[in-house]
């Protein structure tokens, strides 16, 4: 089993090694794609949701529920 663990952490270690000092710089690296600032929508408060009765506000209350229950 110790033998095990020391080839895994050798293995990790080559691996990390391997990422951060891997000098091949000719490759593109990819980003993710930009977010579009346009298409977030801000709630004004964080209870707006539960005041207009979205599905959070009847998980909370089932999990009232349940909980209330146990004890």
């Amino acid at each position: 089993m110790k033998v095990l663990f020391f080839l895994l952490l050798v293995a990790n270690l080559v691996f990390l090694f391997h990422i951060r000092f891997d000098t091949n710089s000719d490759r593109e690296v990819q980003l993710r794609p930009e977010l579009k600032p346009e298409k977030i929508k801000l709630l004004s408060t964080p209870t707006a949701r539960l005041e207009r009765g979205g599905q959070f506000y009847f998980d909370l209350q089932f999990a009232k529920l349940n909980i209330s229950r146990c004890s």
